[in-house]
C-alpha cells in the first residue's frame, strides 16, 4: 500500500535529489539557519524548478562542508552559525564548548560563500 510509504531524507547533502525523486521530507541541521530557503527549496521541488533548487542545495551543501571540517561538535557550530546570522545563539553552557578561532573562521568563511545574510 504505497499511500502510507513515506520517504524521508536525513542527509542534507542530497535533500534536492531526494526531494525530486519522491520523499516527502527531510531533517537535518539546515532548517535551523536556512529555515526560508529550506522552504523554498521543497518548493522547487514541487513545482519542478531545479534551477534554483539546486542553488538553494549547493549554498546548504557549503555550511554542512563547513561543518565537517571544524573540531567543534555541531551543536557548537550551530550555536556559533546562529550568532553570525543573528539569530538566538547567545554563549555556550556546558558541555559544549566554545568555538576556537580557527573554526570560527571556517565557519564564517562558509557564511560568505553561500551567501546567508544577517537578520
Amino acid at each position: 500500500d504505497r499511500d502510507r510509504f513515506h520517504v524521508t531524507n536525513g542527509q542534507e547533502m542530497w535533500a534536492f535529489p531526494a526531494l525530486l525523486m519522491g520523499a516527502q521530507a527531510c531533517y537535518g541541521i539546515s532548517p535551523l539557519l536556512l529555515g526560508r530557503e529550506c522552504i523554498k527549496m521543497y518548493s522547487c521541488a514541487s513545482s519542478g524548478d531545479v534551477e534554483q533548487g539546486r542553488a538553494i542545495q549547493l549554498r546548504i551543501s557549503i555550511i554542512r562542508d563547513a561543518l565537517g571540517k571544524c573540531e567543534a561538535t555541531p551543536a557548537a557550530c550551530v550555536r556559533e552559525l546562529c550568532n553570525m546570522r543573528g539569530l538566538a545563539g547567545r554563549f555556550s553552557r556546558d558541555p559544549i564548548t566554545e568555538l576556537s578561532n580557527q573554526d570560527k573562521d571556517v565557519l564564517r568563511e562558509a557564511v560568505r560563500l553561500a551567501d546567508i545574510k544577517s537578520l
